[in-house]
């Protein structure tokens, strides 16, 4: 707020000079309304007096600061032919306020952006490690030693006739592959990703939605651990690539529980 008056001078002293002068005055109340503060400038131009009064609200900002940085550059020494004097160099060296850089409001949305796919990523991994771990017969992913490798050999022998060699992925004669191996190509194919869930899902609504369209195999919601809620995905693995397919077909993009839901097939987990 700025306040020109120019015929009330009782509080200014008179002044000779003809030039252009600026005074500035501070009130003696400077921060009497908390963080509000009023400045008066008394501005001489053209042989008339100008009477300025702003008022500026003041903000603070907490910038944390890391001691050790602070401390390692006091230790600096100065090298060449700047060894050995004292302050700052004008030729080199410019005094300026040090202002503290703060990301806006689209660097913020896109680092949270990008959290949250690296967490959904993760997500994913474990919940395709899990599937894993649980089939009959699931070997060790790591073999060190020539005994360990025949102890490990022998559960693939014995595998359960289900798995059809037709659709296993064709490997070197003789070679070993585990068991969960063999079918992890198949478990991701009938798993679908659904998105845009509300926070108070439970994977017991997930399994009667998705039920009527097939056998289900395992139900994998995402939950925040601290607030107990759903993180808004889930993943869902059918026994057979068909019910899953109806399931996409008929859910997605339909309204559920005020939300729209979103249906996709689970990207591969990276090998």
């Amino acid at each position: 707020m700025i306040e020109g008056d120019q015929t009330k001078w009782g509080d200014i002293t008179d002044s000779d000079n003809e030039g252009d002068q600026q005074e500035a005055v501070q009130d003696s109340n400077d921060l009497a309304s908390g963080n509000i503060k009023k400045v008066t400038e008394v501005i001489t131009k053209n042989g008339k007096r100008i009477k300025v009064t702003k008022t500026i609200r003041v903000y603070k900002r907490l910038v944390k600061t890391n001691k050790n940085v602070e401390d390692r550059k006091k230790r600096w020494v100065k090298f060449g032919k700047c060894a050995g004097v004292e302050g700052p160099e004008p030729g080199v060296t410019g005094v300026a306020e040090a202002v503290p850089f703060i990301l806006g409001e689209e660097e913020r949305k896109e680092k949270k952006r990008l959290a949250q796919e690296k967490r959904e990523e993760e997500e994913m991994k474990r919940f395709i490690s899990s599937i894993k771990g649980a089939q009959p017969g699931a070997a060790a992913a790591s073999v060190t030693s020539p005994g360990v490798w025949k102890r490990r050999e022998q559960p693939a022998r014995s595998a359960p006739a289900s798995l059809n060699p037709a659709n296993q992925p064709a490997r070197t004669p003789g070679a070993y592959v585990p068991p969960h191996k063999l079918r992890s190509q198949e478990e991701e194919a009938t798993t679908l990703r659904v998105t845009n869930l509300s926070e108070d899902t439970s994977e017991d609504d997930l399994r009667a939605l998705f039920r009527p369209f097939g056998d289900i195999s395992r139900v994998f919601l995402a939950m925040d651990k601290e607030k107990m809620k759903s993180k808004g995905f889930a993943f869902i693995n059918f026994r057979s690539r068909d019910s899953a397919q109806k399931a996409m077909n008929d859910l997605n993009g339909k309204g559920w529980n005020y939300l729209i839901l979103s249906i996709e097939w689970a990207k591969p987990s990276s090998k």
